[in-house]
C-alpha cells in the first residue's frame, strides 16, 4: 500500500491510498479516492468540539453566570471556618485547606497565582472559591491555564 499526501503540484490533498494486489503473478493496482478530514473536521463551531464545556472551558448556563457560584455554598463554609479578618484569609490559612487536595506544590502555586487576583497575598471569599474551583478542575484530570480565562474571573473583580 502506498500513501501520498500531495498532488502533482505539491499541494496537500489528504491521504490517497494506492493498493497493489498480487494474484497468480499478476499485478492489479487499485487507486482509491482521497481520504480527507475526520470526525471533527469542519465542526469547530460545534458545542461538542474537543474540550468544549469541560475543565477550564466549562461555563455557566447563562452568559453572565459565574460557574464557580454553583458550588459557592461549600466554598463559603470552608472560607468562614478559616477565620477571615476584614473579609480575607491569609496565605497560611488558605494553605491549610488547599493542601488537603494532595496536589503537588507546583500545582498549588499555580492555583494561588491564578486566584490571588489583587496580588495582596491573601484571598477574599471570591478568590478562595475560585482557588477551590481550580483545584477541582485539576483533580478531575484537566490542565490549568497559564492565565485565568475571562469567564472565570469573579464578577466582583471583572473591572479591576
Amino acid at each position: 500500500m502506498h500513501r501520498s499526501g500531495t498532488n502533482g503540484d505539491g499541494e496537500s490533498k489528504g491521504n490517497c491510498i494506492t493498493q497493489v494486489h498480487l494474484k497468480d503473478g499478476m499485478c492489479n493496482v487499485c487507486v482509491c479516492s482521497c481520504l480527507q478530514g475526520g470526525a471533527f473536521d469542519g465542526h469547530n463551531d460545534s458545542p461538542f468540539g474537543i474540550g468544549k464545556g469541560e475543565g477550564i472551558d466549562r461555563r455557566g448556563d447563562h452568559a453572565d453566570e459565574w460557574i464557580v457560584s454553583r458550588d459557592r455554598y461549600k466554598y463559603d463554609e470552608m472560607f468562614d471556618r478559616l477565620g477571615p479578618v476584614d473579609g480575607k484569609i491569609s496565605g497560611a490559612a488558605a494553605k491549610t485547606e488547599l493542601v488537603k487536595s494532595r496536589l503537588p506544590n507546583s500545582i498549588l502555586g499555580k492555583v494561588w497565582k491564578l486566584s490571588d487576583l489583587d496580588h495582596d497575598g491573601m484571598l477574599d471569599a471570591d478568590e478562595f472559591a475560585l482557588a477551590m474551583h481550580l483545584i477541582g478542575i485539576k483533580l478531575d484530570g484537566f490542565d490549568l491555564p497559564n492565565e485565568l480565562p475571562p469567564h472565570l474571573v469573579p464578577p466582583s473583580k471583572r473591572f479591576m
